[in-house]
């Protein structure tokens, strides 16, 4: 059954449009306001399928009932059925974002119209879905072959500089150089293939972190504050998580948001001290990743074509977060530090 707010302050035109969408037999509860504010809290409570709206109402009118409506639910479909509506008035709400409109002494176009709007609206809802459905799959592919890729890694390059290390070692304490020129140079060879040696377990660490697959998010999240404890970082770390493993795809996206997070500061902020916060609330997970550093001006941001608040790698990490009907916050001002959380909605697994 339909939900219809219907935005009237006449009872009985109310009345009309409930008989004319009862004659066509389609089902609904209608859901009469008057007011703004009624109008307002009708839409913030949600469930609505279809608004249908006067034009010209006392301390409140039809053009800014529809922007309202845009704001806080864009994909609802809005018809106005109103007395009067010239041509141009006609022309500008459709222009503003409205379905459709019809005249109330013309009626009988009302049933078409609200079957045509929630028709598109359904049409919208599958295309979305769809593109949702081919987002997760590339993302997925992409996470395959990270991991893939990190295997390949490991077992190939990982190996013969962890070997070529060893081998060093051992050719050392067999030859050692008799001068100190030649221990130095030893040492800086040693010093360079330990390097190697690292920055290879980091590639396969950021590529596909094992510890996320073997023992969850907490384990992977702790890793990394080790990583940058040995890179002179001070983290306060708080971890609220439990026993009980998440779903696989809520861990890999918090911990894609956590490195994210991490990596930007590691490139911008231009501070040591941080704190990662990872909660498990009452059906929902939380993670937040504040920064001390200098923060940055939104409205840079906005010049490169972003939204405010977002630098680059940030919508990739909006993007996870909403593929699972969760909310990312991003919150940052100049000299000021970032923080960044994202929720999710906890989806229990069979």
């Amino acid at each position: 059954m339909l939900r219809i707010l219907i935005l009237e302050d006449s009872p009985l035109d109310a009345e009309l449009v409930g008989a004319r969408l009862s004659e066509g037999e389609i089902g609904c509860e209608l859901v009469r306001v008057q007011s703004r504010d009624a109008f307002a809290a009708a839409l913030e409570e949600g469930g609505v399928d279809l608004i249908l709206a006067d034009y010209v109402l006392p301390g409140f009118d039809g053009l800014s009932a529809l922007s309202l409506a845009k704001e806080l639910c864009p994909s609802v479909p809005f018809i106005f059925v109103s007395g009067t509506l010239g041509e141009e008035v006609a022309i500008e709400t459709l222009k503003s974002g409205a379905t459709d409109y019809v005249l109330k002494h013309r009626l009988e176009r009302l049933l078409p119209a609200v079957r045509r709007a929630m028709r598109e609206a359904e049409e919208r809802w599958e295309r979305e879905r769809a593109l949702q459905n081919l987002e997760k799959r590339l993302l997925g592919a992409k996470e395959e072959e990270r991991r893939r890729v990190a295997y390949e890694v490991h077992d190939g390059l990982a190996q013969v500089a962890l070997a070529a290390h060893q081998n060093l070692q051992a050719f050392a304490r067999r030859y050692a150089p008799e001068t100190e020129q030649g221990r130095r140079e030893l040492d800086r060879i040693l010093g360079q293939v330990r390097s190697t040696v690292s920055d290879t377990r980091r590639v396969i660490a950021n590529l596909r972190p094992t510890a996320l697959d073997d023992l969850g998010l907490a384990a992977a999240i702790a890793l990394e504050v080790e990583r940058l404890s040995e890179e002179g970082y001070h983290v306060a770390c708080e971890e609220h998580l439990g026993d009980e493993r998440l779903p696989r795809e809520m861990e890999l996206a918090l911990f894609r948001v956590a490195q994210e997070a991490l990596t930007n500061i590691r490139k911008h902020a231009d501070t040591k001290w941080l704190k990662i916060e990872l909660r498990r609330l009452d059906g929902e997970v939380y993670l937040a990743v504040r920064d001390f550093g200098h923060g940055f001006d939104p409205a840079a941001l906005e010049m490169l074509g972003g939204k405010p608040g977002e630098r680059i790698g940030f919508a990739g990490m909006r993007e996870r977060v909403g593929m699972l009907g969760g909310d990312l916050e991003i919150q940052s001002r100049a000299e000021a530090g970032t923080f960044v959380a994202a929720i999710i909605p906890l989806i229990r697994t069979a």
